[in-house]
């Protein structure tokens, strides 16, 4: 009875009928497991959104892992590096609203993670190529103005980000200096457009850098706020 099916297909869009099937499995086990090892074994056991949603991102995203102890300087890091993500994808008209944000590690290698509302959308502009930059952008630009300084906690947003504007680039002409040309074969590129290309992929991604830093510094109370929450 309190389970929004909207709000449920959305946290599990991109799972496949098996990752489905696991997940159902999952939430079965926690829920059996929540009551055997509470303080009342003998209650009945009932399945809770809370169940579901903890299926959800063990599957997507991958099991807890509270052994892997944060100071809690690197706790305040992640907190704000993850809120500077939710805060870009909230603010920008052409980017997705956040529906989970987390500091709790999962995975092999995750610290914390912003899930993204997914939209159903085929073809994309240069104005939404480049806000999902700005969201990548969001967590390290977040460290920078709270903190004044910078960490290796960006290097898979950064990652993703290069990809995109690489894209923008190389791949759908989207550069007009450049024209409606595949450069995707470095081979059979000169010298003078691979450095065309390196200096356009330069240029987006500074000019995302410059958009984020001016926004998330005029929300820098904002960024705190989200942080202390997902501290809590």
């Amino acid at each position: 009875s309190d389970v929004d099916y909207r709000d449920l297909a959305k946290r599990a869009s991109g799972l496949t009928g098996a990752d489905i099937a696991n997940v159902a499995n999952q939430a079965k086990i926690l829920a059996i497991r929540r009551v055997t090892e509470g303080s009342n074994p003998k209650d009945k056991i009932i399945l809770t959104i809370k169940d579901i949603n903890i299926a959800i991102d063990e599957v997507m995203i991958g099991m807890e892992k509270r052994e892997r102890q944060m100071t809690d300087e690197e706790k305040s890091i992640v907190s704000h590096h993850e809120a500077g993500h939710a805060l870009m994808g909230y603010l920008l008209k052409n980017s997705s609203p956040p529906i989970k944000v987390s500091i709790i590690p999962r995975g092999e290698a995750a610290l914390g993670f912003s899930q993204p509302e997914p939209k159903d959308q085929k073809l994309y502009k240069y104005v939404d190529l480049f806000d999902q930059i700005c969201v990548f952008l969001g967590g390290r630009v977040a460290e920078e103005v709270i903190f004044n300084s910078i960490t290796t906690g960006a290097s898979d947003d950064i990652e993703r980000l290069t990809k995109i504007a690489y894209g923008m680039v190389v791949r759908y002409g989207m550069v007009e200096e450049l024209g409606a040309v595949n450069y995707t074969d470095v081979t059979e590129v000169s010298d003078e457009i691979k450095s065309k290309i390196d200096n356009k992929v330069k240029e987006i991604v500074s000019s995302a850098y410059d958009r984020t830093r001016e926004i998330l510094k005029a929300h820098e109370e904002n960024i705190k706020k989200l942080a202390n929450k997902l501290l809590e």
